[in-house]
């Protein structure tokens, strides 16, 4: 027999044996394998052997006759032909596919990927306009309120007013240089306060007891978040020389708190719009997702500030 090919559409196959020379021929059976399906013989005396829907794959027919199932045929004949697959079942165009998949996967995730740095970077830049305008307005509000107060010493004691006005000279410097910051050490925005509230002791003469406690470092906070928040109790609340106003500065957990009693001056005398406090809040919800704690309990205020940048 001729070797030939045959293509995955045709793999139905039936084989035919017209005669084979025998002695006994009444008494001679045919045996058969295909090998590369067969493990044994099997035996046919119609001398048809059929092999329907053949896999793809090289094969050899072998056929002879015998008279004895446990004994070999005693001629053979052979006839091999292979099943030619479809070339989409190939091993060598699922390979292709293969490797197209995942060029084409990978492209996806590194556009998905170029996609979300993209919008990363855009939500970073809208998120850096956002607090370049909000530490905009941190100067002029500080600039208003201590106008107010120079307008109101220099009618007092022109003396006061100018000493005024040279501590509020070296405080503001120090504004500057730290308001342009999304973050500062805590230990450099306490050592404002502190200078700070030397402004405080000429400006009220001992009516605002600002206590800071000790064991405060390690962290970062928005710049002028303190002063925002004590110039906020200074500004809603009534005291004297003999009820004077105490804003307490001092370590709660993983927060700073700044705590002031409350007397809240009359609805008349306020005109407050709230830009402090509001600030603050979103200045922490722009770099860190986190918003002050803001209570009013048992007569006291209390705002705590997350602590950011732990070391």
């Amino acid at each position: 027999f001729a070797i030939v090919d045959f293509s995955e559409d045709r793999n139905d196959m039936r084989f035919g044996v017209d005669a084979i020379l025998n002695r006994n021929p009444e008494r001679s059976i045919l045996l058969y394998r295909l090998t590369g399906l067969d493990e044994g013989w099997r035996r046919t005396k119609e001398g048809v052997m059929d092999y329907p829907n053949l896999p793809p794959g090289e094969y050899t027919l072998e056929v002879g006759p015998s008279h004895d199932l446990n004994r070999l045929p005693m001629a053979q004949l052979s006839y091999s032909f292979s099943i030619r697959p479809f070339f989409y079942n190939t091993l060598w165009f699922r390979s292709m596919v293969l490797v197209l998949f995942i060029l084409m996967l990978a492209w996806y995730f590194q556009r998905m990927k170029h996609r979300a740095r993209l919008k990363s970077e855009n939500e970073l830049l809208k998120a850096r306009s956002q607090l370049e305008g909000l530490k905009a307005q941190l100067n002029p509000h500080f600039l208003f309120n201590s106008f107010n107060t120079i307008i109101g010493l220099i009618e007092e004691s022109p003396r006061r007013s100018i000493h005024f006005v040279e501590h509020l000279t070296t405080f503001y410097r120090q504004v500057l240089k730290i308001s342009e910051m999304e973050l500062v050490d805590i230990e450099d925005e306490l050592a404002m306060l502190e200078d700070y509230r030397q402004i405080l002791r000429m400006r009220f003469e001992g009516m605002v007891d600002l206590q800071v406690s000790k064991g405060i470092y390690g962290f970062r906070i928005p710049p002028m978040s303190l002063q925002l928040l004590v110039e906020n109790a200074i500004k809603h609340n009534r005291f004297s020389e003999h009820e004077p106003l105490r804003i307490r500065v001092y370590l709660e957990g993983d927060r700073l708190v700044v705590e002031n009693r409350m007397d809240i001056r009359s609805l008349d005398d306020m005109s407050s719009t709230g830009l402090g406090l509001r600030n603050i809040s979103q200045r922490y919800r722009i770099l860190a997702d986190k918003e002050p704690d803001i209570q009013k309990v048992d007569g006291f205020f209390r705002v705590s500030l997350p602590k950011l940048g732990m070391e």
